[in-house]
Formats: C-alpha cells, sequence, structure tokens
C-alpha cells in the first residue's frame, strides 16, 4: 500500500511541476490584459454566480430537511457537506464556459485544460490510494475522504466542458477562414 501512496504523490508531484512549466513558458504569448474579462464575460459571470447562489440556497434547504427528517444516508455529514458544496461551484464553472465568459481576456484556454487534466491525475492518483487503504466506507457509509475522488469529478467536468468549448471555437475559425 505504501508503494500506491508514494506513487501517487509521485504523480502529483510531476502533475504540479508540469502544470508551472506549461503555463510559465506560454506566458510570453499572452497580451497585455491577461486575466481581465470584457463587460459581456462580467455580465455572465454576475448571473452565474446568482445561478450558484440560488443552487446553495435549495442545496442548504434540503440540507435543513435532511436533518430534521433524520433521514439515514449512506454517507457521512462531511461527505453530504463537501459533496454538496462542491454542486453549485460546477454549475457556475459549466455555465461560464458553455457562454464564453471562464477564460479571460488574453489568456489560452489550452492552458485551462492542462490544469484541469493534471489536477484530475492528481486527483485519480489519490483516489486509487485512498481506495486501496479502504478509506473511502467505513462501516457502511461513504466518508469525507469522498472529497478527493468529487473533486475529481469537478475537474473531469471542467475537463470535457473546456474541451468540448476549444473544439466549437477551432470549427467557429476554421468556418471563418473558409468564408474569407
Amino acid at each position: 500500500m505504501k508503494d500506491i501512496t508514494y506513487a501517487a504523490m509521485f504523480l502529483a508531484v510531476i502533475a504540479i511541476i508540469y502544470a508551472i512549466i506549461y503555463t510559465g513558458t506560454k506566458s510570453g504569448r499572452r497580451t497585455s490584459a491577461k486575466g481581465e474579462y470584457d463587460e459581456r464575460q462580467d455580465r455572465i459571470r454576475g448571473r452565474g454566480y446568482r445561478i450558484s447562489f440560488f443552487a446553495y440556497m435549495i442545496e442548504f434547504a434540503a440540507l435543513m430537511f435532511i436533518d430534521g427528517a433524520d433521514l439515514r444516508l449512506p454517507l457521512t455529514d462531511g461527505a453530504m457537506y463537501a459533496i454538496m458544496f462542491l454542486i453549485p461551484i460546477c454549475i457556475f464553472v459549466v455555465y461560464c464556459i458553455s457562454k464564453d465568459a471562464f477564460v479571460g481576456v488574453g489568456n489560452r484556454i489550452n492552458h485551462f485544460i492542462a490544469l484541469a487534466a493534471a489536477v484530475l491525475v492528481v486527483s485519480a492518483a489519490s483516489t486509487i490510494a485512498q481506495a486501496a487503504r479502504g478509506e473511502m466506507i467505513v462501516d457502511g457509509k461513504l466518508t469525507g475522504a469522498c472529497i478527493t475522488p468529487a473533486y475529481g469529478l469537478l475537474f473531469l467536468v471542467v475537463l470535457i466542458s473546456l474541451s468540448v468549448k476549444n473544439i466549437q471555437k477551432k470549427a467557429e475559425e476554421g468556418m471563418a477562414d473558409e468564408e474569407s
């Protein structure tokens, strides 16, 4: 089991180094408006924040109902709160990506794709190590250790959304080149 833990830590270090090197070597290509959002993107992000806020409110109402009804769920409170915390974040990110408001002016979507892939690899390695140690399910309940695969799932959704958006942009650019 120690070998799996060391392998997971090794993969994490490699992924972090890759992300730092990749973003550092490509930073010279960015414009001076690095990381800034235009007015359209700011409005879209504001709507995304609103949607996420209401998702939080709905979730907290559901959690209050679950607590009040003494329902027995197959997960611990820590696992439930961790998963519920990630859902509105995922909603916000996917909404902004779909409306082309996630990547700021002057940034390249490929950097975000590489970062999401690196986090996904690290999360997968850590999940495998935790599952091998038997930390995910204790006494028939999903424990707080499920936060790692939950984050991995979040970044998988982000990676897929970014990749689809990147493919759409390339297709639009290809059609624009053919028309001119």
